[in-house]
């Protein structure tokens, strides 16, 4: 058995060098913008021919295709960070999460209706007001997260094992 988590550890090493995962990245960034500005044309297209009338949206909608990409991207590399630090996984937990309360919101606004008033009791509007909190207390979370987590790195003995633990609890908590 050991033997076999040996090879298996040098195929990860080989595979998720940080050339490969820069390419990828840079791979995944391209086809992103390329998807991003294929999605505007189509949505163009769509409110101004009669070729794509099905595809009648607002522009927004358009912003959620990136988001689908770049969360692919950091689920990607939430698998990858598993072996390196269990603090790093859970940063980038939060930031899995964030990204999909903020595709979310955009998904949502673009359904939204700007001709009617707004109304408190709408659904729809509390909804889109749920996604943005949402997003918002994540991102907040995420940055005290990594600002707590860089901030155990760098001290020498200043702060202990159980006291980051306690800290990861209570953002954890929040």
């Amino acid at each position: 058995m050991l033997s076999i988590s040996s090879a298996c550890a040098r195929y990860f090493d080989v595979f998720f060098k940080e050339r490969n995962i820069r390419r990828v990245e840079v791979w995944i960034l391209r086809v992103a913008v390329l998807a991003f500005l294929l999605h505007l044309l189509l949505i163009f297209l769509g409110n101004h021919s009669t070729l794509f009338q099905n595809v009648q949206h607002s522009y927004l909608k358009a912003i959620y295709t990136p988001f689908s990409f770049i969360l692919f991207y950091e689920v990607f590399l939430l698998v990858i960070i598993i072996p390196q630090s269990i603090s790093e996984f859970i940063g980038k937990q939060f930031e899995v999460i964030t990204l999909i309360t903020l595709r979310s919101f955009f998904h949502d606004i673009a359904d939204f209706s700007y001709t009617s008033p707004v109304q408190l009791s709408d659904p729809r509007y509390m909804s889109l007001l749920y996604d943005l909190l949402a997003a918002l207390a994540m991102l907040g979370l995420t940055i005290v997260y990594y600002r707590l987590y860089q901030h155990n790195r760098k001290a020498e003995g200043g702060v202990e094992l159980q006291d980051f633990i306690n800290i990861k609890k209570m953002v954890s908590l929040g």
